[in-house]
């Protein structure tokens, strides 16, 4: 895979597939909170918000419609001000999934 500079192309439906999931969750009683074109900073603010709003025993549905990538091992979500010039460089700036993996898993 070659990264460029601007790499992130436009994802047409990313938007309207969140608003749709966001919907039929909140049609079944889920609490929704709703983040678009997040930037790394913004993201990683969500993930801490997050985090602190799942109690033990909770049913969380985590769902991201967005750019990912994955290099080795390891799951990478990109957020929207982040520039892809190389791996290094997303792995360095995008945001590993197993940081959420633990809050999904967490059981007190």
């Amino acid at each position: 895979m070659r990264l460029t500079g601007g790499w992130q192309p436009t994802l047409k439906n990313a938007r309207s597939d969140a608003k749709a999931i966001a919907t039929e969750l909140q049609a079944i009683g889920f609490a929704v909170t709703l983040k678009q074109d997040l930037t790394q900073k913004m993201m990683k603010a969500a993930l801490r918000d997050f985090k602190a709003a799942v109690a033990g025993g909770d049913d969380v549905v985590f769902y991201f419609s967005g750019h990912g990538v994955q290099f080795g091992d390891t799951n990478y979500l990109v957020p929207v001000d982040i520039a892809a010039d190389s791996e290094a460089q997303v792995a360095d700036d995008a945001v590993p999934l197993q940081r959420i993996h633990p809050v999904l898993c967490w059981t007190a």
